[in-house]
């Protein structure tokens, strides 16, 4: 039960509750919002086990009367004694979508919508909204078609294009063997491969060639999520929506790589306060030119060369996403192009699997150097609600 519900005045269980919810009014009980309490005092009263104080008791010595037997005694009064009554019935007409993510087919099935507007989208049509690529790198010449098909692995996606970045020789017949190879994969999307220059992999982000107005970059150790979705906001304005990690809580605090990631962000833009996993960002191919020629300028050569670099972390992908993000926001057009969401709080999903653990290979082009970022970051799909 939460606030999203329609009460019945005239339940005699509900009104020992209202009446419990007054006398606990100068107590320590009210700090917890009413909707909360009367879920604990229900589910105490049927379980007979106390539910715990919410907050912070260790600091604060708080010590909280036991009210079990008065609450089992109202389950058993009004509740086992009457085998035709429910106190609580889960109704289709209603539906909480205060703290999650939703489009308008969420809302079809039901009457009334406990909701916040800003948090409305709509799926992805790359006929109204720009078509995207999926840019994927290669870590060995063993990738081949069925690598792909593996990565591809999902009823559906956004994507028009896909660009594979291989590992190779130039003009090598192995080279052009593993190019054809992959090309004849039938993943029902148009495949193109390219070279990934060996002296430039940091700037894979750069070199991917991208034709279309929107773009994502992967390893080749990912696949697509079974339930990945793109989302826009429904405002005509055609800007996607972007989850980002508060960098000032415990999912990134907790986790050196990402401390060492908005070290790196904060040469760019010093009061950048989100962590961009680079496998969640979806890039304006544009944006991604501008961003790109400010990372070859000798303004920033000159900043990133007063911070000692660190070949395993300074080379990743989400320094890069990260950086991306603090380059649009010093120029003050990340609004103009997303909206910034909390990935988290609002259960943002992630858009790719690891398929198998990451580990670092030749110039460290894989995400943040080790496993870190994933455990760092905990998320739900947006289908459920985040309690």
């Amino acid at each position: 039960m939460n606030g999203n519900a329609v009460y019945n005045l005239s339940d005699p269980l509900l009104l020992n509750v209202l009446n419990e919810l007054e006398s606990e009014a100068d107590t320590i009980f009210n700090a917890i919002p009413f909707d909360l309490r009367i879920s604990q005092i229900l589910l105490e009263a049927e379980s007979g086990v106390a539910s715990p104080f919410i907050f912070d008791t260790e600091h604060h010595q708080v010590e909280l009367p036991s009210k079990t037997d008065v609450f089992t005694s109202w389950w058993s009064e009004h509740v086992e004694s009457r085998h035709d009554y429910e106190p609580v019935k889960v109704s289709n007409i209603l539906s909480n979508q205060a703290s999650m993510l939703y489009t308008p087919d969420d809302l079809e099935m039901y009457s009334v919508v406990h909701g916040n507007k800003e948090n409305e989208f709509l799926p992805w049509d790359s006929t109204k909204h720009g078509e995207v690529t999926l840019v994927i790198k290669t870590s060995s010449e063993s990738f081949d078609s069925h690598a792909l098909l593996d990565i591809m692995n999902a009823d559906s996606h956004p994507f028009s294009d896909i660009v594979v970045m291989l590992t190779g020789k130039a003009h090598s017949p192995a080279t052009q063997a593993h190019q054809d190879d992959i090309k004849s994969a039938n993943v029902g999307t148009p495949v193109i491969t390219q070279l990934r220059l060996p002296d430039k992999t940091r700037l894979d982000i750069c070199e991917a060639d991208v034709s279309t107005q929107w773009f994502m970059i992967v390893g080749d150790k990912y696949s697509i999520a079974e339930d990945m979705e793109l989302l826009v906001t429904p405002d005509g304005s055609n800007r996607p929506l972007q989850g980002g990690v508060d960098s000032n809580s415990e999912h990134c605090l907790d986790y050196k790589v990402c401390r060492d990631t908005m070290a790196r962000a904060h040469l760019v833009y010093p009061e950048l306060d989100l962590y961009f996993l680079s496998s969640d960002v979806l890039y304006n191919t544009e944006m991604r030119d501008s961003f790109c020629n400010y990372l070859t300028s000798p303004k920033y050569e000159k900043d990133s060369q007063l911070t000692p670099f660190r070949h395993g972390v300074d080379a990743s992908d989400t320094v890069i996403s990260t950086q991306y993000f603090a380059f649009l926001y010093k120029r003050n057009t990340v609004h103009s192009t997303y909206v910034i969401k909390d990935q988290a709080k609002l259960g943002i999903g992630r858009k790719f699997n690891k398929r198998t653990a990451v580990t670092a290979f030749e110039n460290n082009v894989e995400d943040a150097y080790s496993n870190d970022d994933s455990v760092a970051i905990p998320m739900v799909s947006r289908k459920y609600s985040l309690l």
